[in-house]
């Protein structure tokens, strides 16, 4: 790397046009008016504008300013005369305020394309609060300068040398102790045909000097090969402890312990590396296979990783960044406390101040593409948890350290796991499953309250997820007036219950094998399928079956059944020797079954299947006035009929049991049944003494039968 090869002002001002405005860098333009008929700006507002982006720049992170340019990066000029452009260089003087003087800041003027370009650039102050020259506390946040209390810009002794760590000079270190191979990559992607050198430069890392380049420490923590030598711990631990606690001693419970060390452009990519497998865990799926899970959104430990990394406290030598993965939880700890000008409840409430401590090594991850705005990693962190339903992410912070904790803990409740796992046919998405439990009631919901339970703005976004909604079962529609009677405006929906839905998915699934003949589904097969199915199904009054079907994972495009269908119907053609009797009863070849005659009698008791006699006297008597059925909800899935019999007959006579058998696990039931007494005060005292009898560990749940 060449040692007289400095970086000329010419060539930074236009590395800084094509960087654009940023957290660091502003454009002001010094013209006004239309286009064509642009006039010189008035001096004492260009003067004032100065003013207030140096004092926001050096009351954040330092920042460069360039007088004669559009916010969009065109060169304008700046057109007015040597005296008056001498006294916009005493901007930084004259509009800031006496007791608060800002560092001296580099000034030039600087020619490009045949235009006046006035060059301005301040650090990071850490001596004052910085005030305007009529009393205004101005701190730059993102690509705003914006007022904010000036005592959030207080300074304690191990805050100010925090900041100040990276920015330092370094002795005993020249080009040589970095990675030449790194830095011209990072030229090649931010500036490229600038030397290794000036890339430094560029991004003050370095200075040129008489005889040499002199290295801010920045440069070391985030390029040099041998790290250690220059910091003892630029290091990222990562301990898998075994449970929600960590243990000391004969208890000590750590199974896992790795050192991931390097300078910090390595740590990103290693750390990560060696902390995603933790993500994961591996457990026995539903198909009898083991399946990776994942437990935390990758982007997120992504982004809480490289947060540390960037903004702990490196001034604070003899700590690194620690990594507890828990059984519950993934914790990421950084050393040194929080800024001043920063608390735990604004980064919370999304909304607080967000400044770098680390400006030359935050700025760099910026251009990089490491870091996006200034604040974006929190904000997506708890967009990102959000989004997967978890909990929002624990932020802690003491005098010594920083904590962010990622727990793997639903914002639902388990009594809503367990209601939406009664859906398990049906493959629900994530928004899916918010809308039905917002209607888990049974209460009527409206199009705003869907948008806002999902968080959608689109009204086509909406429409989409009603229909899949449709398709499957779902939810049914209507539309009611302010007076309750049915009108065509104001559509609400009502979410159709587990329980029904269950048994609704199971009629339709049983009259696709007995419509089936071996070949592909057709529009006439779909239309004998839907003379099956019962009047109160959702599947009987809604068209399109072939796209429900489809939408249900029943079928492919082409109509032939595919995975839990297939199974099912393959079993049945083939003629499974091991089964005594069928499920159903397949019509003979040629012919499809009649559509029933419609029945206005409405029981919760209806799966369509084969028992065809026990359906029909179920409908019988639940239409009678002294009802003898009562429906048995709450069942464990292994209870079988002959259980169920014993438990009722130690209260009365039963005259029949039906319970219905699952439609893909043969050997269980749908977790509900059915039991008719032989009188209606057996049936009343059962309902009685029976409610919440533990049978295979569940309490029993028992309602008339409804007709």
């Amino acid at each position: 790397m060449a040692s007289d090869d400095p970086l000329t002002l010419s060539e930074r001002v236009r590395a800084t046009l094509q960087l654009g405005e940023s957290h660091f860098r502003e454009f002001k333009s010094a013209v006004a008016g239309t286009p064509g008929s642009k006039r010189p700006r008035d001096p004492k507002s260009i003067r004032k504008d100065i003013g207030e982006a140096l004092v926001a720049f050096a009351n954040a992170d330092g920042g460069e300013l360039l007088v004669g340019v559009e916010d969009s990066g065109i060169i304008t000029g700046v057109p007015h005369d040597d005296e008056v452009i001498g006294n916009l260089f005493s901007a930084w003087q004259t509009y800031v305020h006496l007791d608060t003087p800002l560092p001296t800041p580099r000034t030039a003027v600087v020619a490009l394309d045949g235009k006046k370009i006035l060059y301005f650039s301040v650090e990071k102050g850490t001596e004052y609060v910085y005030l305007t020259s009529d009393g205004r506390c101005l701190q730059r946040r993102d690509r705003e300068s914006i007022p904010v209390p000036s005592e959030r810009i207080s300074f304690e002794r191990q805050e100010r040398l925090s900041r100040e760590y990276d920015r330092a000079f370094i002795d005993g270190g020249d080009a040589n102790t970095l990675d030449l191979e790194a830095i011209e990559r990072i030229g090649d992607q931010i500036a490229p045909g600038l030397s290794p050198e000036k890339v430094l430069q560029l991004l003050d890392l370095a200075e040129f000097s008489g005889p040499g380049v002199r290295l801010r420490r920045a440069a070391v923590l985030l390029l040099a090969k041998n790290v250690s030598h220059w910091h003892p711990r630029c290091e990222v631990r990562i301990l898998r402890v075994s449970g929600i606690e960590l243990r000391t001693g004969r208890d000590y419970n750590v199974v896992s312990d790795k050192h991931v060390s390097g300078c910090i452009l390595d740590l990103l990519s290693t750390a990560w590396e060696e902390l995603r497998p933790y993500l994961v865990e591996t457990r026995l799926g539903p198909e009898g296979r083991f399946e990776e899970q994942v437990r935390y959104p990758e982007d997120a430990c992504r982004e809480a990783l490289t947060n540390a990394i960037a903004h702990r406290d490196y001034s604070i030598e003899g700590r690194g960044i620690e990594v507890l993965v828990f059984d519950d939880r993934l914790e990421v700890h950084s050393p040194g406390a929080l800024l001043s000008t920063v608390t735990v409840e604004g980064i919370t409430s999304l909304k607080g101040v967000h400044q770098s401590r680390n400006t030359i090594i935050a700025r760099t991850l910026r251009e990089l593409g490491y870091m996006r705005e200034m604040g974006e990693g929190f904000r997506r962190i708890f967009q990102l948890m959000r989004a997967h339903d978890l909990v929002a992410p624990q932020i802690l912070a003491d005098n010594q350290s920083f904590l962010v904790a990622l727990r793997h803990k639903s914002v639902f409740s388990e009594e809503d796991q367990r209601w939406i796992a009664g859906y398990e046919y049906f493959d629900l998405e994530r928004d899916e499953e918010k809308v039905l439990l917002l209607g888990r009631k049974g209460d009527t919901l409206s199009v705003q309250q869907i948008m806002d339970a999902v968080d959608l703005v689109d009204t086509e976004d909406y429409r989409a997820l009603i229909e899949r909604l449709q398709r499957k079962g779902l939810i049914q529609g209507f539309r009611l007036s302010r007076t309750g009677v049915k009108t065509r405006n104001s559509p609400r929906w009502r979410v159709v219950q587990p329980k029904d839905a269950s048994r609704y998915f199971g009629e339709l699934a049983q009259a696709a094998q007995i419509v089936y003949h071996g070949e592909p589904l057709t529009n006439k097969d779909f239309t004998a399928i839907g003379s099956l199915l019962g009047t109160e199904s959702p599947y009987a009054h809604g068209h399109g079956l072939a796209m429900t079907f489809r939408g249900l994972g029943l079928t492919d495009p082409t109509g032939n059944p595919i995975g839990r269908l297939r199974a099912v119907i393959t079993q049945t053609v083939s003629g499974n020797s091991e089964r005594q009797t069928p499920l159903f009863q397949r019509p003979k070849p040629g012919l499809r079954p009649p559509k029933p005659a419609q029945d206005q009698t409405k029981s919760i008791s209806a799966p369509f299947g084969p028992e065809k006699e026990e359906l029909a006297t179920a409908r019988q008597v639940t239409a009678e006035r002294e009802p003898k059925t009562l429906y048995v909800g709450n069942l464990a899935r292994n209870v079988t009929p002959d259980e169920l019999r014993r438990i009722f007959e130690s209260v009365g006579p039963v005259a029949r049991i039906f319970v219905p058998r699952d439609f893909f696990q043969q050997k269980a039931n749908r977790g509900y049944g059915f039991v008719e007494m032989n009188t209606h005060d057996g049936a009343k005292l059962a309902r009685t003494q029976l409610e919440g009898v533990d049978l295979r560990g569940q309490g029993l749940h028992l309602e008339w039968a409804k007709s």
